[in-house]
């Protein structure tokens, strides 16, 4: 029994799969000489609001993730947001990162949230190996080309027009160490006050006399670290960074994957970031807006604060992938909701009120127009006099 499973563990590794099947990212698609995927930041011209374009949730989507961006481009930004899942990679057998060693792993206790009846494949011997052979061809772990299909398409986007790129790195992002160091190598901030060891995968960067806070909500696999432990490092790094914003007078954008609050109920949000997140954020008055993604679909909530202003809660997730995890009972909170629309939403930071409005891409780009009028949503958050 032990020679069969033994000869077919040596034949995936001597096959390049799981962990080592990812090809490397192209120098065609970076920033020339530099090895990073993003122009640096800088400050938009005198007397010009900061224009801000948000969009996230690619997966494999290439034709609307193309459509996407070039509606983008039509709208010039200065900086674009974008809020995770750029690549469609899972947890070889819905396990951790575990490298070669996942293959010798004769079980696995399986877990997909929400899900109870997945449960059952924990009796599956060897969960990597059927993953890799048996589902290869109807469900691969990743596409290899991932990164390079993200970068080539939204490279009109960051490359010709130069508009610095923001990542929010999205549970589909990190399963693999492969991609968590390419997030870092290619979006993170060189030198900045980021965690999650040399990974950076959480910054803060000021722009226009706005605090843009970027948080790593994890891959929310089971037995992987939580990056969003109560009283751990993140946690306490984003309570100084929200401290120090108040006491400069600023307004702080906290960016996230996963949505602390949203209707969305086939693939909700994880425990930690509803319980911990959500908490850290409504405590403090400076944050106005959160930007996530995940759900693919739009949405906006307001939540009150006791005896402060509002938070306004922004999900724009339609940048390419398979519009779904529809919401069939609407939370307290929301105020617009869009399904079945590739989206992107765009702000403008002005002194007194951030203005944003909804876009909608048509949901077939190759196929003419809407067949009736696009769907709208246009807001605006005041922000009163800067203390």
């Amino acid at each position: 029994m032990m020679r069969p499973l033994m000869a077919v563990f040596l034949v995936v590794l001597a096959a390049g799969c799981g962990p080592f099947s990812h090809r490397a990212t192209s120098d065609a698609w970076l920033v020339p000489g530099s090895g990073r995927a993003s122009y640096g930041i800088g400050e938009p011209g005198a007397g010009k609001p900061l224009r801000v374009a948000v969009y996230g949730d690619v997966h494999t989507g290439r034709e609307g993730h193309r459509a996407v961006v070039a509606a983008i481009r039509r709208e010039k930004p200065d900086l674009v947001i974008f809020t995770g899942d750029a690549v469609d990679c899972r947890p070889v057998g819905h396990m951790p990162d575990l490298g070669e060693r996942v293959y010798a792993i004769p079980f696995w206790p399986q877990y997909y949230r929400g899900r109870p009846a997945f449960s059952l494949l924990t009796f599956v011997p060897f969960p990597a190996l059927v993953h890799e052979f048996l589902l290869a061809e109807s469900w691969p772990i990743r596409d290899a080309d991932g990164w390079n299909h993200f970068l080539e398409d939204s490279a009109p986007l960051r490359l010709e027009d130069r508009v610095p790129f923001v990542f929010v790195p999205g549970n589909h992002d990190q399963f693999h160490a492969f991609d968590r160091a390419e997030i870092a190598r290619l979006f993170g901030e060189p030198g900045g006050s980021g965690g999650r060891g040399g990974e950076a995968s959480w910054f803060a960067m000021d722009v226009a006399g706005v605090r843009f806070v970027v948080v790593n909500t994890g891959t929310d696999t089971p037995f992987e670290p939580d990056p969003l432990a109560a009283n751990g490092e993140q946690l306490r790094w984003l309570d100084a960074q929200l401290a120090d914003v108040e006491a400069r007078g600023m307004t702080a954008v906290v960016c996230a994957h996963f949505p602390p609050v949203a209707s969305g109920t086939s693939d909700p949000p994880r425990s930690a970031v509803t319980d911990r997140l959500l908490t850290h954020l409504l405590g403090r008055p400076c944050v106005r807006l959160v930007l996530s993604g995940h759900s693919h679909e739009y949405e906006r909530l307001e939540l009150p604060r006791p005896g402060g202003p509002s938070a306004t809660f922004v999900v724009a997730s339609g940048g390419g992938a398979p519009p779904g995890h529809e919401a069939p009972e609407r939370v307290a909170s929301s105020r617009v909701l869009i399904e079945g629309h590739f989206h992107f939403v765009v702000l403008e930071f002005h002194a007194q009120e951030i203005r944003g409005r909804f876009v909608a891409v048509d949901k077939a780009p190759a196929g003419g127009s809407f067949s009736s009028p696009p769907p709208v949503d246009e807001f605006t958050i005041p922000l009163g006099p800067l203390r």
